[in-house]
């Protein structure tokens, strides 16, 4: 059941009908499923990117030698390391349960948990980072090539700290967003634990 369909569960809910809205726990915990699926296939992404950036940069420290170049690879390394890990931590899901308002109490608690981690996304995933690229493009400039100039240039390191600054802003822009988003489906959820008689269990 898409978030749309969220929507339009409440909507009937607090609809002037003769018979009231119910939801039953079939529903819930195709949401829950759903929900899994989306995070697991999430997880396994940025593992995947993960594994191939810390690939790159185990490269570069055995490559360089300058010592803030591979000062930046290995803090690049560590905090690759802790992202992977808080988002283990996390965001992993549990085993969905069979009972109606358990259902709703698990999916209720696991957007809320997406949700924080969206919204805390500078904490955990952007500020991490930027220490490591901070000192590798110091030590990409320190190094000389034969001609004197610097492996990298002041201005390729502007232009490469300009685009950082405007990916991580985006990055960080659109988990806002999606966490807003949860949280009108939390919000939702909490609607259909209040009212009466709002979820109910096919025999």
């Amino acid at each position: 059941m898409s978030a749309d369909a969220f929507d339009t569960l409440r909507a009937a809910w607090r609809s002037n009908n003769e018979e009231p809205f119910t939801i039953s726990v079939e529903q819930l915990q195709a949401r829950a499923r759903q929900l899994s699926r989306g995070i697991h296939r999430r997880n396994l992404a940025e593992y995947c990117a993960g594994a191939l950036i810390a690939a790159i940069d185990g490269y570069y420290f055995l490559h360089f030698t300058s010592l803030l170049a591979r000062a930046g690879s290995a803090l690049m390394l560590a905090a690759i390391g802790w992202i992977l890990l808080h988002l283990h931590q996390h965001s992993a899901t549990g085993p969905i349960p069979t009972e109606a308002l358990q259902s709703l109490d698990f999916l209720t608690r696991e957007l809320t948990r997406q949700r924080d981690l969206l919204r805390h996304v500078w904490n955990w995933y952007l500020l991490p980072l930027i220490p490591g690229m901070t000192l590798f493009l110091l030590g990409l400039h320190q190094i000389k090539q034969p001609d004197g100039s610097p492996l990298v240039s002041e201005h390729a390191i502007l232009h490469t700290v300009a685009a950082c600054v405007i990916g991580f802003a985006l990055i960080a822009f659109l988990n806002n967003r999606a966490s807003g988003r949860l949280q009108q489906q939390i919000d939702q959820l909490h609607s259909m634990k209040a009212g009466p008689d709002t979820i109910h269990e096919h025999n």
